[in-house]
């Protein structure tokens, strides 16, 4: 018989159960493949928190077995809701000073490890706090209208090669709150994150999911965050004329988070003092801005001599300010730019479609999304 080191090592950490009378969590090996009643499932457990994502659905229902429920079940208490709040005032607070985005992280201690007090310069850590084994933490930041980045911060790395990721959030500060292609690209790991949106509403916006293997899946804020939750009663009267039949008054209660608003509240000041903005340098195009042009859909700009009449295969695009051009609706807030101008850049793709979304932000709100939906078009090409 020949030991394969790879199947050896895989069985360290992955395990194969049925969700049966006998399933128990403290049986589970950090991936599991799990037979339930309604089909298979990859169930990931990490030290805060059990990922159940459905793999294949059965036709028909194994008897013997239970039903498993796609979601995450946290193994840890519930982040307490002042956390958000204090989250959401630094969001506001550094909207107000500089318009950008920023980002807040928390972690589990689940060692109980001592958290460092200094950088390897000796300078002191901020940003840190903690409560009980939950410690959160404002990294030191780089801030852009589109952007927020921490990746230099060194603590960022310690704590997660110490403790256990729990979730990571930022803001979309007056955006609405959603996962743009530049979070879908970075955010990869096993675990929560979290995007405030519409932050100077009285009602914010909040999106929430977990990612585990290729899965990104939203979830509910209330699986994270200890969420008050509220009663909406809703009273309606029912009037007739009908001999014989009284008036009715109907009353229905409905239960739901608590939407807002919420009030600032405190947080160390020196959470403040972890955000930098980035100034932003306008991009130039290379192209001279008084020509006409076709945008084919294959996003060839190809420079006009006369006008060309209109067919399926290209858009008449004129650079002028009264051009009208005849698009079709595409959902903008997906949309993603395949080819620049300026070839250089290419590889800050994922950036520039942030910024588009950035800008294009108080359009959208005061009606112009066709507007919006048309300028993106332009450089998009059409699916063969």
């Amino acid at each position: 018989m020949t030991l394969n080191l790879t199947n050896l090592l895989a069985g360290q950490v992955t395990g194969y159960l049925a969700y049966d009378a006998n399933y128990n969590i403290d049986n589970l090996k950090k991936i599991n493949y799990v037979t339930a009643a309604n089909g298979l499932f990859r169930v990931e457990k990490t030290p805060t928190a059990i990922f159940k994502t459905l793999i294949e659905s059965y036709k028909k229902p194994i008897p013997g077995l239970e039903v498993m429920e796609e979601g995450a079940d946290l193994l840890i208490p519930k982040i307490p809701f002042k956390y958000l709040q204090m989250a959401l005032s630094f969001y506001l607070d550094v909207y107000d000073k500089d318009k950008t985005e920023a980002s807040l992280l928390f972690f589990w201690n689940k060692d109980n490890k001592t958290l460092p007090l200094t950088y390897s310069d000796d300078s002191p850590v901020k940003g840190l706090l903690s409560d009980g084994q939950l410690v959160v933490y404002v990294p030191r930041q780089v801030n852009q209208s589109g952007l927020s980045e921490f990746h230099k911060d060194p603590m960022v790395d310690w704590l997660r090669n110490n403790l256990a990721v729990l979730a990571e959030t930022h803001s979309h500060h007056v955006m609405n709150a959603f996962f743009s292609g530049t979070d879908d690209a970075n955010e990869n790991s096993t675990q929560f994150y979290g995007v405030w949106g519409h932050i100077k509403n009285d009602q914010p916006a909040f999106a929430f999911r977990y990612v585990c293997g290729d899965v990104k899946k939203k979830i509910c804020p209330s699986v994270l965050f200890d969420w008050p939750q509220v009663v909406t009663t809703t009273t309606r009267v029912i009037k007739t004329n009908l001999e014989g039949v009284s008036d009715q008054t109907l009353v229905e209660e409905i239960e739901g988070l608590y939407p807002g608003p919420f009030p600032k509240v405190d947080y160390p000041a020196e959470w403040m003092e972890q955000h930098t903005k980035k100034y932003e340098v306008a991009l130039k195009s290379t192209y001279d801005w008084g020509k006409d042009y076709l945008a084919h859909r294959n996003g060839h700009l190809e420079q006009l001599e006369a006008e060309l009449p209109f067919d399926d295969d290209v858009y008449p695009y004129k650079r002028t300010a009264s051009s009208r051009l005849p698009f079709s609706h595409s959902n903008f807030e997906d949309a993603e730019i395949v080819q620049f101008l300026d070839l250089k850049d290419e590889k800050n793709k994922f950036d520039i479609v942030d910024d588009i979304l950035d800008l294009t932000a108080e359009y959208a709100r005061l009606g112009y999304s066709k507007v919006i939906e048309s300028a993106i078009d332009a450089v998009r090409p059409v699916e063969l």
